[in-house]
């Protein structure tokens, strides 16, 4: 195992993309406790392999992957050998082409942003790529929406699938201020090494601004503008205390990674009334 490698704890992860998940499975008519106990396992899965990933190459000394290292651990190759052999064939059983359409291509790119892209004169790390990274993440964990919700075509999935896509890039962006000094000698430019912490909150404020406008545009007057104006107040709460506390870890990492939650406890609130 290469020396000084650190895994981040993922325990609030499985909780935000399954709570996202969770969320378009509400807007859902017909459900079964099959459909969710296999999009959840999926979900811990996808999860836990692609945040691997991540940090092994991280913890590289030339930011490479090894194959041969990577599954010495053993957890890495228990979801890998399930995945591919459990996970992957059930799914053309359970899930509909749409469902497998949309995690495969969220798959790619969880796993392509880490990678180092090598060709002639050509390196690059789409991670490094300025708020390329924060984007792809905001897509990739939205379209969790879309793969619960199994559709895409009506407005109020829509919108949860915009409203989330943005709250995540937020939160993304928000992650990046504990990584601040890492990040600067990397040269990963991150929004807050790129622009300034005062600066980065300033601009994460107007996106949150945004995602409730845009929510209002394409819902109006209804009940399920409830989840998305208490997940925009829980959102400023968080940029607050990323602004007044030196201390960010905490509220850029566990209390930010429970937004998702409260866009799920905020539409499951709606959806029993």
């Amino acid at each position: 195992m290469l020396k000084n490698q650190i895994f981040k704890p993922l325990n609030f992860f499985f909780i935000a993309a399954n709570s996202l998940v969770a969320t378009g499975l509400l807007t859902k008519p017909e459900q079964s406790l099959g459909e969710w106990l296999f999009l959840i396992w999926g979900g811990i899965t996808g999860i836990f392999l692609t945040y691997r990933f991540n940090d092994f190459i991280d913890g590289h000394p030339k930011l490479e992957f090894d194959f041969k290292e990577f599954f010495i651990i053993r957890s890495h190759l228990f979801f890998t050998v399930q995945l591919i052999f459990v996970l992957i064939p059930f799914s053309f059983i359970f899930l509909s082409p749409f469902r497998i359409f949309v995690l495969a291509v969220s798959g790619f790119l969880g796993f392509l942003y880490s990678v180092n892209i090598r060709g002639g004169n050509i390196h690059i790390r789409l991670k490094n790529v300025f708020l390329l990274k924060n984007f792809l993440i905001g897509i990739c964990w939205g379209s969790l929406v879309l793969v619960g919700a199994d559709r895409y075509d009506h407005h109020l999935i829509l919108t949860l699938f915009i409203f989330s896509t943005i709250q995540v890039l937020i939160g993304s962006s928000l992650r990046d201020f504990t990584d601040i000094k890492q990040d600067t000698i990397e040269y990963v430019r991150s929004l807050p090494v790129s622009m300034g912490e005062n600066n980065a909150l300033l601009l994460l404020s107007l996106l949150n601004i945004l995602s409730v406008l845009i929510s209002w545009m394409i819902l109006g007057d209804d009940k399920w503008m409830i989840p998305v104006i208490i997940t925009v107040i829980w959102r400023f709460f968080l940029l607050w205390k990323v602004y007044t506390t030196s201390e960010k870890s905490y509220w850029c990492q566990k209390m930010n990674l429970l937004t998702c939650f409260i866009i799920f406890i905020g539409s499951f609130f709606v959806w029993i009334n």
